[in-house]
């Protein structure tokens, strides 16, 4: 007899409006692990949709896949904790998987329930503002937001009682087995799994109509996920201001005039499309395109842009995310299915897939593959790809080798989606005119997968601390300095244009191995500036905009020099961020060059100020020494022992009672540069929260090199209280770099004279200006000086 399978399974494909309309409770069994998508899942599915409604806007592309989910519907599951019956869900699904896809798709809608809610009061404060003109009738959008797009949101992460006495009448549509309670009117702390606590909260501020919805709070991957959401949103709500390649997400405009192409010729439209885009927004189209002179009427065209980017977002997710539920009769049937669906696999990656087109391209030209210059290339790729451990992890190296690929051969920025990967690999390849021109895109994919090899995944050590090829190149030790760096601050996107001028390198081109040098040191010159005075905003823009103006493979090799680089980078720093002197910046990077904001440039600042530096007169400072004094700029240094961690002077949580100038802890001084210091990381963890003497000594020990001296500093510590263990004394006798102390143990080791608010902004203020002494010389043009034309000799003659 044969069995009908789809009737053991139940498989259905559905979009998420579908899927969340129908008044479900999501219960999480006690076996499933707890929330713990992380950041970059959320940033994926934010740039997937962001993409699909690029595509929906330029394609008409109307669909995008984001996942299974396998559910066993139960009226009253075992652990489901009600404290009354009349607040049971009217449906209750046993979630066997797929509950981190619907979590995030509850807090993904509470974080639009917010930009939306907020949006509206922006506009509505704009179209009633004091000398507004009535230029536009902005009831229709605003009244579409809070009663179609507010209302669909809310059942993201909510379901309805229906009894009128429950307070509020939404609860929360994801319970945790043996972590959550329903209640009917209770209090919300009854629900303490991360997710439900944060959706009672935001469900009681909707319900009770509140001005202000909360945001979550402390280090949970909630909270550290609805700032990846909101940050997102930002992104797609202000994409009207963004152009060129910085630009992520269509305008407001361009949507406009997709959806009144749609309302004019669109015969089979999506379930959601008459309720919520099947209006003429003609009028709206007009007023963005127009151009406004008074500022408030530029305002309210930001502010409907701003709705207008949201919602569009927001009913691409309605109607055009899709997953599909599988309903299995049994748990039993379900944990089968999971076991299978997650069974390890390998899927061919993007690369793999586009691999066979190009052997199909050769045999149509009569081009054998077999020991071919691309069969060569291929193998460079597939030699980064292949030694990967996992599916997972080589799926996600695929994927930043493309979007670096992508941005390095025309500007372009790559989603990370399989099926856009390969269009636009198949597209590009498709494009090039000749046999030569198909050859060489392959051919760049290579040096790319050669770069990341031998500098972004090198494994340096003791004996190997060159990057390869530079080995006889002077400077080699500095430029692998600024690499290691590069990679310890995770700014992958410096290595795209770096990859640029390595290919000159792998090419051979006369001086390639001397222009790298050049513009890695301008590069790690930069984002020292950069992010010694501002956050990571807009960084990967700086490179992305070159490349599409200047030094993309589509562009070719014309501009691709150090001076150009770094006459765009000073532009840079001049113009955009206001950094094109030292006095300037340091103003800047005295408050902003901190560890908690950007440790990575502290530590490289920290080294920079430890070579070649004596202390000076003044107590506590350092000043410019000889050359050759305290070599510290080196790759060694850099993964020494002796300099491994950074160190807080005045420690950040000092012990009760302790002795510390207490303005040190105001307006965040004990982060700034000038109380840190590099450490043995085992020395940084004795040395920890004690007191000035202590680590007076303890610095002291590093300072001094003489064995008399070292002889006696156990009686100074003794006569001082502070006693140190022999094993303790050993590890401060044994650091091999210890000349940055000196400056601090110049200080006094008196209670009344420790270290102070005033010291570490004077530290502060001489550390920056050494660093920007040191590092800006990088960026400055290395043309030689153009012949100065001999003046005309004055004659020695007298006149007659």
């Amino acid at each position: 007899m044969t069995t009908n399978v789809s009737r053991i399974y139940k498989p259905e494909t559905l979009t998420v409006f579908d899927l969340l309309n129908e008044d479900v409770g999501y219960f999480v069994p006690n076996y499933q692990r707890e929330y713990s998508w992380d950041s970059e899942n959320i940033i994926d599915l934010m740039e997937d949709i962001a993409s699909g409604v690029q595509e929906l806007v330029t394609e008409g592309r109307h669909n995008h896949f984001i996942g299974t989910m396998i559910i066993v519907p139960k009226n009253d599951p075992e652990g489901l904790n009600m404290d009354d019956r009349r607040v049971k869900p009217p449906r209750t699904d046993v979630i066997i998987d797929g509950q981190q896809r619907i979590s995030t798709i509850a807090l993904l809608g509470c974080g639009l329930y917010r930009k939306i809610s907020t949006a509206v009061k922006r506009l509505n404060s704009r179209a009633l503002s004091s000398g507004a003109r009535n230029t536009i009738d902005l009831s229709i959008i605003t009244d579409i937001a809070v009663n179609n797009y507010l209302i669909y949101l809310s059942r993201f992460f909510s379901y309805s009682v229906t009894h009128p006495s429950a307070i509020p009448q939404k609860k929360p549509n994801i319970i945790r087995y043996d972590l959550d309670e329903l209640t009917f009117c209770g209090d919300d702390s009854k629900y303490t799994s991360d997710v439900s606590s944060y959706l009672a909260q935001f469900i009681r501020a909707v319900c009770s109509l509140s001005t202000s919805l909360p945001l979550p709070q402390g280090k949970t991957r909630v909270a550290q996920n609805y700032r990846a959401i909101t940050s997102s949103l930002t992104k797609f709500e202000t994409a009207h201001t963004s152009s060129g390649s910085s630009k992520v997400y269509p305008s407001a405009t361009e949507i406009l005039e997709w959806s009144e192409n749609q309302r004019i010729s669109r015969d089979e439209k999506p379930p959601l499309w008459d309720s919520l885009w099947n209006h003429d927004f003609s009028s709206y189209l007009n007023f963005l395109r127009s151009t406004q002179t008074e500022t408030y009427e530029q305002r309210k065209q930001s502010c409907l842009s701003s709705l207008i980017q949201l919602l569009a977002f927001s009913y691409y997710v309605f109607d055009c995310c899709c997953l599909t539920r599988i309903e299995p009769l049994s748990e039993t049937s379900g944990f089968d299915m999971f076991q299978s669906l997650n069974a390890t696999g390998t899927p061919l990656t993007a690369i793999e897939t586009f691999k066979p087109s190009v052997i199909a391209y050769l045999k149509v030209n009569n081009i054998s593959f077999e020991n071919s210059e691309l069969q060569k290339n291929f193998s460079q790729i597939e030699a980064l790809l292949k030694p990967q451990l996992s599916a997972s992890t080589k799926n996600k190296l695929t994927n930043e080798f493309l979007t670096m690929f992508a941005v390095i051969y025309n500007g372009e920025k790559l989603p990370k989606r399989f099926s856009r990967q390969l269009k636009w690999l198949t597209t590009e390849y498709s494009s090039c005119g000749t046999s030569e021109e198909h050859a060489a895109f392959v051919q760049r994919m290579s040096y790319l997968a050669t770069y990341w090899l031998n500098v972004i995944n090198y494994k340096w050590s003791d004996s190997c601390t060159v990057i390869p090829k530079l080995e006889s190149t002077p400077e080699n030790d500095l430029a692998t300095l600024c690499i290691m760096m590069l990679n310890d601050a995770g700014h992958r996107m410096a290595h795209s244009v770096l990859s640029r001028f390595y290919s000159r390198v792998i090419q051979g081109v006369p001086n390639a191995e001397k222009d790298f040098i050049e513009a890695t040191k301008a590069i790690a010159a930069f984002y020292v500036i950069w992010r010694s005075a501002h956050s990571n905003s807009g960084l990967d823009d700086v490179y992305r905009d070159l490349l599409a103006d200047k030094f993309s493979w589509k562009q070719g090799d014309s501009q691709l020099t150090p001076n150009v680089l770094k006459e765009y980078l000073r532009n840079k720093l001049r113009d955009d961020k206001g950094c094109g002197g030292r006095r300037n910046w340091r103003e800047k990077a005295s408050i902003n060059l901190t560890y908690d904001k950007a440790a990575p440039a502290c530590r490289f600042a920290l080294f920079l100020t430890a070579h070649d530096t004596v202390a000076s007169r003044i107590a506590g400072l350092m000043e410019k020494g000889r050359a050759g004094s305290s070599s510290c700029l080196t790759p060694q240094m850099w993964q020494s022992e002796a300099l491994n961690s950074i160190e807080h002077i005045a420690p950040r949580k000092p012990e009760p009672g302790h002795t510390w100038d207490s303005q040190i802890y105001k307006e965040g001084r004990v982060e700034r540069i000038g109380n840190l210091t590099l450490l043995p990381i085992e020395i940084n963890i004795s040395a920890a929260n004690r007191g000035w003497l202590e680590k007076w000594i303890y610095y002291r020990h590093l300072a001094v090199t003489s064995p008399t001296e070292l002889n006696s500093l156990r009686g100074q510590a003794n006569s001082l209280g502070v006693v140190l263990a022999d094993s303790t004394i050993l590890r401060l006798r044994q650091c091999t770099y210890k000349q940055h102390m000196e400056s601090i143990v110049s200080c006094k080791a008196d209670i009344g004279a420790n270290w102070s608010s005033k010291l570490i902004e004077a530290r502060t203020s001489r550390i920056c200006g050494i660093t920007w002494d040191r590092i800006y010389p990088w960026l400055a043009d290395s043309s030689p000086a153009p012949s100065a034309t001999p003046a005309r000799r004055r004659s020695n003659r007298s006149r007659v």
